[in-house]
């Protein structure tokens, strides 16, 4: 039980000076050049994060060789950290980085049809996504989000945001939908405390709510809690639900859904981070 959705941005070092990262930020050293030297693709926010390659050996690890996971599939949603865009000659050595951990469990555009039990049959069970992408299914072609819809910094207009959302998007999630519908239960403060909070400075962010990306993800899995258990969402059909700092409270809540009262025809959903 977890994450069946993960969100990756993707950051190309080669292509400009090296930037400040996060991965380092312990050492209190900054990106510079290593020998030998370091990875080029790195998961990125703003800040270099991981390596990659890090990341798809722990997702191989599960998809692949983990044998309680047989059954499960999961989805990989890429795009360049922006505002930088990945081209079709990076987004293929980002295919290529992939294809050498779990070539064989890598679904083409042709098996994203097919319902998620057939594919785990099949073997297909990693969905990979990449916006702008000719090598990989097109993230803008297949994944609507609700970023435009639901963002905000005040946790008691999540709620109200989060709930139109959904209600405005029954009709598509509800039919023969060819498109995940992601609901980011996610509350964004500005900038300036984003950042100082990745640096590990202690400095409160313009609206003077949170002084850390933690302290404002608790408040949004709080408002995300009492949606899931709250009678207007019990017949609210979702595809996707993402979160920050992601917890096994919710996940269960999630999961919880998926085995409710069949009248309520609730759509399999999937738990992001």
């Amino acid at each position: 039980m977890g994450i069946r959705l993960i969100d990756l941005r993707i950051k190309d070092t080669s292509k400009r000076p090296r930037p400040v990262c996060s991965y380092l930020a312990k050492e209190g050293a900054f990106f510079r050049q290593h020998d030998p030297p370091p990875p080029k693709y790195w998961v990125s926010h703003t800040f270099l994060c991981r390596p990659l390659e890090e990341i798809i050996r722990e997702i191989a690890e599960f998809v692949v060789h983990d044998r309680d996971a047989q059954t499960e599939v999961v989805v990989v949603v890429m795009k360049g950290d922006f505002p930088e865009k990945l081209c079709d000659d990076q987004w293929g050595e980002v295919r290529a980085l992939w294809e050498a951990h779990c070539n064989d469990m890598i679904a083409d555009c042709h098996h994203l049809t097919w319902p998620i039990g057939r594919l785990a049959d099949a073997g297909k069970r990693l969905v990979l996504l990449g916006q702008g992408a000719t090598c990989l299914p097109a993230q803008e072609d297949l994944v609507r989000g609700s970023w435009g819809k639901t963002r905000t910094a005040d946790p008691n207009q999540l709620m109200d945001n989060m709930t139109k959302w959904l209600e405005d998007k029954q009709r598509h999630i509800s039919g023969r939908n060819k498109k995940l519908h992601v609901l980011q239960a996610e509350l964004t403060p500005d900038a300036r405390m984003v950042i100082s909070s990745i640096l590990r400075l202690n400095c409160r962010g313009g609206h003077g709510t949170f002084s850390t990306n933690e302290a404002a993800a608790c408040a949004a899995h709080k408002v995300l809690l009492q949606a899931l258990a709250s009678d207007v969402w019990r017949c609210l059909k979702v595809n996707v639900i993402t979160h920050d700092f992601v917890r096994a409270d919710i996940i269960r809540a999630i999961v919880r859904r998926n085995f409710s009262d069949p009248s309520c025809s609730v759509s399999p959903e999937v738990v992001g981070g």
